[in-house]
């Protein structure tokens, strides 16, 4: 299964900073300079380091298993299951957050209540776990697809979708 540069490149900006999601409070915060360059440095100050261990590691221990199995060449193995059991927590933990990030967007784009909102979490999960099951390059085209459309705005009145800004109007409320 190869990637292509665009699929390579979804999928490292999806990674790196897990797609737009905050974007704009942090150049409300921040300043778009320092926001900038705060996304240009992330990936070189966290990417390239893991990169050249993980290449070096992968060189000299090659294995499907990849870390498992280098903290299991390394150490003894209570620490290799508690570095199991930390993995499956970090991932639980922050895999659960890309549903209701994608909820939250569609709730503002769509005016959903409640109930539809769970209805959108649960059919966002139903999505991802399909697009696994498809192989890597689906994945790939999915976080091109996220790149361009998790950049929603912090208004309320307004969301912006991968540069296309849509104005939602507000709706009067009327005094007798």
């Amino acid at each position: 299964a190869a990637l292509t540069m665009i699929t390579l490149i979804g999928l490292i900006y999806t990674a790196s900073i897990s797609g737009g999601y905050g974007l704009e409070s942090s150049v409300k915060a921040g300043g778009p300079l320092l926001s900038i360059l705060a996304l240009c440095m992330i990936p070189i100050v966290w990417g390239v380091p893991v990169s050249l261990c993980v290449a070096e590691l992968a060189c000299a221990m090659p294995s499907n298993a990849g870390p498992i199995m280098w903290v299991n060449c390394s150490f003894k193995p209570w620490l290799t299951m508690s570095f199991v059991v930390w993995t499956l927590l970090l991932n639980w933990v922050d895999n659960s957050l890309y549903p209701t990030v994608f909820a939250e967007y569609a709730a503002t784009v769509l005016d959903l209540d409640e109930s539809w909102t769970a209805v959108a979490k649960v059919a966002f999960l139903w999505i991802c776990a399909l697009i696994n099951i498809f192989g890597v390059e689906i994945v790939g085209l999915f976080s091109i697809c996220l790149l361009y459309t998790s950049d929603a705005a912090d208004e309320e009145d307004s969301v912006d979708l991968g540069g296309r800004r849509i104005i939602k109007k507000k709706k009067k409320k009327e005094t007798r």
